[in-house]
């Protein structure tokens, strides 16, 4: 068997008035979209702005490979370029201004410690049509930011494309905000973001197999709406009593799921749940509709 040596793709990247960019984050992978796993990167500090990298791997099939460039004030640049053009060295990367995304938020009393904030773009809502989007888990080079704010700090998110994003913002005691907003060519001010505080539900919960018996320690999960990574994936989990009852405070504002997953046979899970309404503030209690 004869191995193929992997090539060298190289390039250049400039401002859009044809100053080099001196310093900046190169990354590269196979074929249109590769995962993060199969990706390659670089720190570039070259006065003139050119890249040199040598990728992971080759393509499955044909001979394109995804670049991505991010640097210091600039937006996210992507693009899928054929191989030839990367083994010459002329290849050119123009980096455009990027903007940023700005708010105040204000916090509800109930608020501890910093909060979790995280800013990603929608998939396929690109306004610019001149580079391709792919997806895949390149978190270096996604355009926007996860990491937390301490309490009473701006938020402020900087280098920005144009596009559509979802703003997600979690802490504790506050009750989880999901917004989506559009960038256009500017920077965004949102003005005062408001969070509300959080709720406390009760309960209790009997044996599904044993209908009149209390279920003792079952695990239970909270479901909220565009948190948890999924929609089947738990916002957070509690276990009932001895006696099946349960009590979660802190539990987000609004309208959430409360389920208990159980085996019906070896192969199939079943599940007991109920939807409620969480005033801030308030207690609820949550009633579930168990078969006799």
């Amino acid at each position: 068997m004869v191995m193929r040596a992997l090539p060298e793709l190289r390039g250049r990247v400039r401002w859009a008035d044809g100053t080099p960019v001196g310093r900046y984050l190169v990354m590269v992978g196979p074929g249109e979209e590769p995962s993060g796993y199969e990706c390659e990167q670089a720190d570039v500090d070259n006065p003139e702005g050119h890249f040199s990298i040598r990728p992971d791997q080759f393509p499955k099939e044909g001979n394109l490979f995804w670049i991505g460039v991010k640097a210091e004030g600039a937006a996210p640049w992507e693009g899928v370029v054929p191989l030839a053009d990367l083994r010459s060295g002329d290849f050119l990367i123009t980096l455009a201004e990027g903007f940023s995304l700005s708010g105040t938020l204000q916090l509800p009393a109930s608020a501890k410690g910093s909060l979790r904030v995280k800013l990603g773009e929608v998939p396929g809502k690109r306004q610019d049509d001149d580079a391709i989007f792919v997806s895949g888990d390149r978190k270096p080079l996604l355009p926007g930011f996860e990491g937390d704010i301490p309490p009473g700090a701006p938020l402020r998110i900087p280098d920005l494309r144009p596009g559509e994003y979802q703003l997600r913002l979690r802490g504790e005691g506050v009750t989880p905000l999901l917004l989506t907003v559009t960038l256009g060519e500017r920077d965004l001010d949102l003005g005062e973001v408001r969070l509300l505080g959080t709720g406390t539900i009760s309960g209790k919960v009997s044996d599904p197999y044993k209908r009149k018996k209390p279920w003792r320690f079952a695990d239970g999960e909270i479901h909220v709406e565009g948190f948890g990574g999924g929609p089947w994936d738990s916002y957070r989990d509690f276990k009932t009593d001895a006696e099946g009852r349960f009590r979660v405070e802190g539990v987000p504002c609004g309208t959430i799921g409360v389920s208990f997953a159980y085996h019906m046979t070896a192969d199939i899970i079943g599940s007991v749940n109920a939807e409620v309404q969480v005033e801030e503030g308030k207690e609820t209690e949550v009633r579930f509709e168990q078969r006799e």
